[in-house]
């Protein structure tokens, strides 16, 4: 399975997928947000988009979380079909496993999975998974800008 390019996912930005005139951060000092700390991004709740320490121009990771009231409903369904991520919020971590494969060893619990998916241009994507209710959570981050912290 291949995602969306990265010079595509690098143009996506959070307004894309919130009603008009919703007021989101944006943020243009190093601070954290998701997994990591950077110098640029945008966020409402708990999506956010993290670009490029080295350019405000390029979107390097985002992260989903659904269970978030400001997220609006569907907006973080749309964010993953334009990645390409063929998940749907509520699925059971056998559902993800049976979409992504097999996760990377040491990231295979019932409640948090992390796979590599892609071969051209790959991704590391980290799904949580509350029991019974499913996928809850999405992040998902360029290869090239991964930060391995185990």
């Amino acid at each position: 399975m291949e995602l969306v390019k990265y010079k595509d996912f690098s143009k996506l930005r959070l307004a894309d997928f919130l009603p008009p005139k919703e007021k989101f951060l944006k943020s243009r000092g190093l601070e954290c947000c998701s997994s990591r700390c950077a110098a640029y991004f945008e966020m409402l709740g708990g999506c956010c988009f993290v670009f490029s320490n080295a350019s405000a121009e390029e979107v390097v990771e985002i992260s989903i979380d659904e269970t978030d009231p400001r997220i609006r409903s569907g907006s973080g369904a749309r964010i993953l079909a334009a990645i390409g991520l063929p998940l749907r919020f509520g699925m059971s971590s056998r559902e993800v496993v049976d979409v992504l494969g097999r996760p990377e060893d040491g990231f295979r619990g019932r409640v948090f999975m992390r796979h590599i998916v892609g071969s051209k241009q790959a991704y590391r994507v980290g799904s949580f998974i509350i029991p019974k209710q499913g996928l809850q959570k999405v992040w998902v981050v360029r290869e090239d800008f991964f930060l391995n912290v185990d």
